[in-house]
Parts: structure tokens; C-alpha cells; sequence
């Protein structure tokens, strides 16, 4: 028999804290919830389809998450969010946007990645806070509540990422919709779908 021990990391194994950083929440209630910051990896600047060639790849019946971005439906299927949870991108205006899921509290986002005139890069922290996905910003260690869309420690504490509102919904239904969506490639570059 093989007993396989797990050792769950503790704060001090995350590099978001030191003696005087700012929070809005008590940092104790922060859980661990896998090993390290970009334990699940996020998709950073992805190739998207068009409708037509989307529904050659996808059943009409995948369930996608679609944002509507300023003049554009962007749409990524919830089994590719369920391995990568956070999806970077710019708008072909050059906005810079995410996409994020947590497949723990099934909550969804869409969000401007804009604070302070500043563009924040946003990565899945290893953490929870209350069962929730904790984002991060690469560049500076803050930490957002997904669900809030709000930074919760570091810089950029209590300040809102912009939202833009977003569905659940199929292939089908958004090709009634929004016939000009597009959809997330398949072809992500990861080897997890």
C-alpha cells in the first residue's frame, strides 16, 4: 500500500505579503488552495475564431461564457476556463480585458485590466478567500477578489477592476445573438484543455 502525504502550503509559501501590506480583509482568511501563484496556468494573449470557424471545432451545444466587450462578444468554452481559469487578452482597440472562472464557486467574470491607468496582468494566485478564486496581478503582488472584482491586498487595495457584463451560454444560442462573436481557439498552446 502506498500512502501518499500532502503538505498543504501554508501564507508563508505565497509571496504577496510583507510586514506593511495594505488589505481590506483579514489576510488570515486567505486558504491555500494549491501550491504556488500560476499553479493553474492562465491563458495569456490567445488566437480566437471567428462563429463559422468556431462551429467547425465545437459541438453547437458547448457551453461558453461570453463577454460583451465594448463593440465585441468574445467567448470561451467552460471546459477550457475549468483548466486555465483566468484568460488575458486585448480587444482589437487594444483594451486590455480578462475573462475568469472559479470553478470552485462557479462565479464569472469579464474585467477591464485597468486600475489606475495602470495594466495589471492578472494570474491565479493559489489562494482563496471565502471558497473564491484569488486573482493577482503579476507586476505588483496585488490580489483581487474575482468575485468582487476588487483588490484586496497590495497596491492596489480597494480598487474595482471595471466589469463588463457576461452570460452563460451555447454555441448555438450565440450564434443567434452575437453573430459576429468570437470564440476562443482550442489550439490554446497548453497542454491542458
Amino acid at each position: 500500500m502506498v500512502i501518499l502525504v500532502f503538505k498543504r502550503p501554508s501564507l508563508d509559501d505565497f509571496p504577496y505579503f510583507d510586514k506593511n501590506v495594505p488589505a481590506i480583509i483579514d489576510i488570515q482568511e486567505l486558504i491555500p488552495g494549491c501550491r504556488s501563484p500560476d499553479c493553474i496556468p492562465s491563458l495569456d494573449n490567445p488566437s480566437w475564431l471567428i462563429l463559422e470557424e468556431a462551429e467547425a471545432v465545437y459541438p453547437r451545444d458547448e457551453v461558453v461564457l461570453a463577454a460583451l466587450l465594448d463593440d465585441s462578444c468574445h467567448a470561451a468554452p467552460l471546459r477550457i476556463l475549468n483548466w486555465h481559469e483566468i484568460i488575458n487578452f486585448e480587444l482589437d482597440s487594444g483594451k486590455p480585458v480578462a475573462l475568469s472562472f472559479c470553478p470552485l464557486c462557479q462565479t464569472i467574470a469579464a474585467n477591464e485590466r485597468t486600475v489606475d491607468g495602470v495594466v495589471v496582468e492578472l494570474g491565479v494566485s493559489g489562494l482563496l478567500w471565502n471558497s473564491a478564486l484569488v486573482m493577482y496581478d503579476r507586476k505588483t503582488l496585488s490580489l483581487f477578489s474575482q468575485v468582487l472584482s476588487l483588490g484586496i491586498v497590495g497596491k492596489f487595495v480597494n480598487k474595482q477592476l471595471p466589469r463588463f457584463p457576461i452570460l452563460q451560454t451555447s454555441i448555438r444560442d450565440l450564434a443567434k445573438n452575437f453573430p459576429s462573436a468570437r470564440i476562443l481557439d482550442p489550439n490554446t498552446g497548453s497542454d491542458r484543455m
